[in-house]
């Protein structure tokens, strides 16, 4: 007989929040909401709202994170109503990893790698607004226009994962995949590699200085390595990414030769006789079609080890608000035994309106677990957008809320352990 979860031993100082178990996550776990880290995204000057909220692991402890779309400018910090702001398609943060392990973290530890219009005039035009951090090659406006504080609102570029990888050169540095975002369509059309130093210490100027931009890397608009698993063990990264075909989203799968994001990549294809190779050219639409290492439909697969067993977590298509734990025996799949981690709940924590359009985009922060439990954030909109300006509470919508999963490992005791990876 399994014995009954205990639950954590949780620091008061730590501000997490018991949520009530309404029949919508697995019995075995205990799921916190994060009113601490909550409370560090409700901001009311410079950034305060954005999506896409990715994280990867620094040296030191640090920890970068990117956002997509965001909101620069002014908050009303009573009715938390957002002013005018500026939209940067993509924006960058590093926060210092002194205060992160003890659960101390505070607002002082956030450095935002903002290129601001200016910060001197509270009354002048544009206070705390700032600039897209990379452009596309495509976007049409002109340096004046962006100088100015334009955004471009045709080509941009959104965030995919990022690794720390070890140069021969520089030394440690940051890799990080872009993907380049068409007009209207917002289909994925290609793909930029950018490097960063890891030089100094946030905040003087050279670290997070760029190295090298490759615009024309991995072009095919496929999206593999929105996210990514670094395995150290194997010297390969693994770049995930989903296809949508009609209302079904599946995993697919390619890998780096080394730890090195700029290394060739092959990609893990089932042939017509139904075995799975790595071959190094793209993928057609047919081989992805008959490739997938998942049966069940999701969105954002995050993977991650413990105990030599391989886990995904993904957030039910379209749109879902549950959250879906898998594993396997390798890093490539086939990732199997589905079961419901959590619920998100129906509701925001905010003033004004709960009610928003829906949950997207729930990514898995292993950079900021205390205790091996799981970190999600979310990202939620407005059934309108303008929605998101000049209300009660508005400006948290298109913001981050996070929760914490403690006890995740245990959701399988019920089951076999020795058939991870099967179907059972």
């Amino acid at each position: 007989v399994t014995p009954a979860p205990v639950p954590p031993a949780i620091d008061p100082s730590w501000n997490l929040v018991q949520m009530p178990d309404e029949g919508g996550q697995n019995p075995r776990v205990f799921v916190y909401k994060d009113k601490k880290y909550d409370a560090l995204f409700t901001r009311t000057l410079g950034w305060n709202g954005g999506d896409g909220v990715l994280t990867t692991a620094l040296p030191g402890g640090h920890v970068f994170w990117s956002f997509n779309d965001s909101f620069y400018g002014v908050v009303d910090g009573k009715t938390r109503a957002r002013g005018s702001c500026s939209f940067p398609r993509n924006s960058l943060m590093i926060q210092k990893g002194a205060t992160i392990a003890s659960g101390q973290e505070s607002d002082d530890d956030l450095v935002w790698l903002a290129d601001y219009v200016q910060t001197d005039n509270p009354s002048g035009e544009r206070y705390y607004q700032a600039r897209t951090h990379i452009r596309h090659p495509k976007a049409s406006l002109s340096d004046a226009e962006i100088q100015k504080g334009e955004i471009d609102q045709d080509y941009c570029y959104w965030a995919g994962d990022a690794v720390v990888y070890d140069d021969p050169t520089h030394g440690k540095i940051l890799q990080m995949l872009w993907t380049g975002v068409e007009p209207g369509s917002l289909k994925n059309i290609d793909g930029c590699l950018r490097e960063y130093s890891l030089e100094g210490e946030p905040g003087d100027g050279q670290y997070m200085s760029v190295l090298s931009t490759d615009y024309n890397f991995k072009s095919d608009g496929l999206g593999y390595g929105s996210t990514m698993f670094e395995d150290t063990k194997g010297g390969h990264i693994y770049l995930y990414t989903t296809k949508q075909v009609n209302l079904v989203s599946r995993v697919l799968v390619a890998r780096t030769e080394t730890l090195d994001l700029g290394s060739p990549w092959s990609y893990y294809i089932r042939d017509l006789s139904g075995d799975y190779h790595w071959q190094s050219s793209v993928p057609s639409n047919e081989e992805m079609e008959r490739s997938y290492i998942t049966a069940e439909s999701g969105s954002m697969p995050w993977v991650f080890e413990k105990d030599g067993v391989y886990y995904m977590c993904m957030e039910a298509f379209p749109f879902g608000r549950d959250i879906y734990l898998f594993r396997s025996q390798t890093p490539y799949g086939p990732f199997t035994d589905r079961t419901l981690l959590f619920t998100l709940p129906a509701t925001l924590d905010k003033l004004g309106s709960p009610y928003h359009q829906r949950w997207y985009m729930i990514n898995l922060h292993p950079a900021l677990s205390r205790q091996g439990e799981l970190v999600f954030s979310t990202n939620s909109d407005p059934a309108n957008f303008w929605d998101n300006f000049n209300r009660v509470g508005s400006a948290d919508f298109y913001r981050p809320y996070f929760f914490r999963v403690y006890n995740w490992e245990h959701v399988y005791d019920s089951d076999d352990d020795s058939g991870a990876g099967t179907e059972e």
